[in-house]
């Protein structure tokens, strides 16, 4: 089985395997495990406001 290098059919696979769930709200929940071996920096995806 070859994996695609296609980010939508990435995250099916990721869905497959019980890595990555979809949130009601249009979010991805990963395990922090699994965000420190794909090299996600921090959870959430948008930065916070500078003050």
């Amino acid at each position: 089985m070859q994996i695609s290098s296609k980010p939508g059919e990435i995250m099916r696979y990721l869905l497959q395997l019980g890595i990555i769930e979809n949130r009601s709200d249009k979010r991805v929940n990963m395990p922090i495990i699994y965000m420190y071996g794909f090299g996600v920096k921090r959870p959430g995806g948008v930065k916070r406001p500078k003050r």
